[in-house]
């Protein structure tokens, strides 16, 4: 009885440590925590000049449609235009679609383009919710204008160049523009919409755009994220291992350089098959001998 209940006891040991020391992972294989967010801040242009040709309604519009289209772990904020200075309508959060459609269906146009305020705003956001994540998720900023900067236009190439440097990524999309904006060779990507279906086309976009921005960083953030331990530098193989007549030499052969680091998870399903063997063993044992 004594060997029948350590020979269990191991086996729930073992189970156990197989549930709670591998890798957290969610639904569908995505993380068990929020540090991978995708993380949008929308510069909405409500400057005076929305007001020609209903443009204003067109770009609400449009900017409803990708409410309804952010993934649902997303990241939201919205900066508008006001007596020449951006301001912050909501801050950087969870996602609340039927509240945020309803703050665009109230927004209005007047004055001023303040693009590069707007930027240096959404960037010092973007920041914060990066020192939250450690590091971690994707930051893009999403500007969506019909005008030139007319508050700012000679600091406008350094704060464009500042926070692509913090590696956040800049999406310009030019509304019914006569000519195409000076932010084109400066920005992530630019795009631009000369009625609502294509300015509804342009803002989907740069959810695509960010798709790629996930999967280029996905390998880097996963072996950061896993857990390492150091590997010891190869001996080198002695010279007598060469061979005669093109036969292989050392130098073919893979080599380790110092400082490298390999992922523990390899090592991890090794302790996990072979104590799953064990303690299946131990139980074949018990039942053979009774």
């Amino acid at each position: 009885m004594t060997q029948r209940r350590s020979t269990r006891f191991l086996a729930g040991c073992w189970l156990l440590l197989l549930c709670c020391a591998g890798p957290r992972v969610g639904v569908a294989g995505g993380p068990a925590d929020d540090r991978l967010q995708r993380n949008f801040e929308v510069v909405f242009d409500t400057s005076g000049s929305m007001n020609d040709r209903s443009k204003i309604q067109q770009a609400k519009e449009s900017l409803k449609e990708f409410l309804r289209h952010l993934p649902d772990d997303a990241n939201l904020g919205l900066i508008v235009f006001r007596g020449g200075a951006p301001q912050r309508v909501l801050p950087v959060g969870p996602l609340r679609r039927a509240e945020t459609e309803r703050l665009v269906g109230t927004l209005t146009a007047n004055g001023a383009t303040p693009i590069c305020d707007s930027i240096r705003l959404a960037a010092a956001s973007l920041r914060k919710r990066r020192e939250a994540q450690g590091g971690y998720g994707t930051y893009t900023i999403v500007v969506v204008t019909d005008g030139e900067e007319t508050v700012n236009a000679r600091g406008l190439p350094g704060s464009v160049q500042s926070t692509l440097a913090e590696g956040v990524a800049i999406d310009v999309i030019g509304f019914d523009l006569d000519s195409s904006h000076s932010l084109k060779t400066m920005v992530t990507s630019y795009r631009e919409a000369r009625n609502q279906e294509e300015l509804t086309r342009a803002v989907l976009d740069t959810l695509a755009e960010v798709g790629t921005y996930e999967e280029a960083a996905a390998f880097v953030r996963m072996e950061e994220a896993a857990p390492r331990r150091p590997v010891e530098t190869a001996a080198p193989l002695p010279e007598a291992a060469n061979t005669s007549g093109g036969g292989w030499t050392p130098t073919q052969a893979p080599t380790v350089q110092p400082g490298k680091t390999v992922g523990s998870a390899c090592c991890y399903m090794l302790a996990m098959v072979f104590g799953g063997l064990f303690v299946a063993a131990r139980l074949t044992r018990r039942s053979r001998r009774r």
